[in-house]
């Protein structure tokens, strides 16, 4: 009988306690790797739009693309991509 009451009771507390605490555990690790993962290609994929635009605007003779690029660049470096894509439609 004792046997068959540990094995309930270590199984209860495994099921109720333990296993919370270690999905837990996991999910944040698996987390922090996707953070780790994900963030430096979207940053990069922002330098390099926003490096193009600089350089557009830093090389175009025209007017209007130099006022639409050199804001745009840093903006882009920042995250907000959108006004360095209207500096490439309007080439």
């Amino acid at each position: 009988m004792t046997p068959l009451v540990s094995v309930f009771v270590t199984g209860y507390l495994t099921l109720s306690t333990i296993g919370p605490v270690f999905v837990w555990a996991e999910n944040t690790v698996l987390g922090g790797i996707q953070r780790l993962l994900i963030f430096p290609l979207a940053s990069a994929a922002n330098v390099a739009q926003g490096a193009a635009a600089l350089a557009v605007a830093l090389k175009s003779r025209d007017k209007k693309i130099k006022s639409l690029g050199l804001p745009s660049s840093p903006s882009a470096f920042m995250g907000i991509t959108e006004p360095a894509i209207s500096v490439g439609v309007h080439l």
